[in-house]
């Protein structure tokens, strides 16, 4: 089964070239941010302009990277 992963922030320099790392590791990718990436297309399978109130943004995830900062650490999404 394909981890499925969000990474809020996806249109971000960090979190963009986070993206290309998850998908190279073979990770079904939703990106969401207020705007796309300035400088390439995203490679996620899924983006998303705009912010996430509920929880179907994320609830065909195993994961999410959410927060702001880029260091923020990855988190594990309960079913």
């Amino acid at each position: 089964m394909t981890k499925r992963i969000l990474v809020n922030g996806a249109g971000g320099f960090i979190r963009g070239h986070l993206v290309k790392r998850l998908k190279r590791e073979g990770y079904w990718v939703r990106g969401s941010d207020l705007k796309h990436h300035e400088f390439s297309p995203s490679p996620t399978d899924e983006f998303i302009i705009g912010h996430l109130p509920d929880q179907t943004a994320v609830s065909c995830c195993t994961g999410m990277l959410g927060k702001t900062s880029p260091w923020s650490t990855w988190t594990r999404l309960t079913q």
